[in-house]
């Protein structure tokens, strides 16, 4: 994906459009939040099927391991009781507030462990320093991508705007803290938030 990213720097762009966006950037942004939130579903359901290891050595057992097929039956028949979203058989993996639900509900020994990692304010980049947690800008430029509409629009030039950028790609290309590309950013924070809740 960082291979993808660097090559976005020169990419064309569709400039009939509100915000100008590049389709080849628009790709490594989807990219990234498909990639995260397939990670999210494989540590739950690893987690549901019986003992894990953590990367720190840990290891974890759920009070009933399950196959996948059970565990995702499971969330859909208790989607009412545990208060989530099922679409098309699956919950948003993404929000907080939902995988706390599921992994208390699937009794994962680990499931305090890997909400607090997901939902961690900052995440401290070594070289770099305490950033914010990207999971709800990634999101908020995600659906900014895949749906551009007038809501979607108006959030995503709040962001633009309080950084001084005319379009997502200067936004993802410009500098954070450390002197870092956002978009680098928010790769090297949810490699750490993955090592924080498997470990």
């Amino acid at each position: 994906m960082e291979t993808a990213f660097a090559a976005s720097k020169a990419c064309d762009h569709v400039t009939r459009y509100d915000i100008p966006y590049a389709p080849h950037l628009d790709g490594c942004v989807v990219s990234l939040w498909d990639a995260w939130n397939r990670f999210l579903r494989r540590v739950v359901l690893d987690c549901s099927s019986g003992a894990t290891l953590g990367i720190a050595g840990a290891t974890y057992s759920p009070l009933i391991a399950r196959t996948v097929d059970q565990t995702l039956s499971y969330i859909t028949t208790n989607k009412r009781s545990l208060g989530v979203q099922v679409i098309r058989g699956e919950p948003n993996w993404y929000r907080v507030q939902d995988l706390a639900a599921i992994a208390g509900g699937l009794g994962l020994a680990n499931g305090s462990q890997i909400v607090g990692a997901i939902g961690l304010s900052s995440i401290n980049l070594i070289g770099i320093g305490a950033v914010p947690n990207p999971l709800a800008e990634i999101q908020l430029i995600r659906n900014f991508i895949a749906h551009k509409n007038p809501a979607s629009l108006g959030d995503i030039r709040t962001k633009l705007s309080a950084v001084s950028c005319q379009d997502v790609h200067g936004y993802l290309w410009g500098k954070t803290t450390g002197g870092v590309e956002r978009f680098t950013a928010w790769m090297s924070s949810l490699r750490l938030i993955a090592e924080a809740a498997c470990a």
